[in-house]
């Protein structure tokens, strides 16, 4: 991989699995870059609400790799 570590992302709770073959896991918010962490916790306090709505799961979530 070219990409330096610790490499981050954030994506749709049903890609989770997608990115775990890539070595990327979900992270906790002490894990997490302050940015990717505001935008988690504005995400999970939007998306109950839009889930509610649409009767359909939506979630927000932040992974790593690299990290260990």
């Amino acid at each position: 991989s070219l990409e330096p570590a610790p490499l981050f992302l954030y994506c749709a709770g049903y890609n989770e699995g997608y990115y775990v073959q890539f070595g990327f896991r979900a992270l906790v918010p002490e894990e997490m870059p302050r940015s990717l962490r505001r935008i988690s916790r504005v995400s999970n306090a939007i998306l109950p609400i839009l889930s509610a709505l649409t009767n359909e799961q939506h979630r927000l979530v932040v992974m790593g790799r690299g990290l260990d």
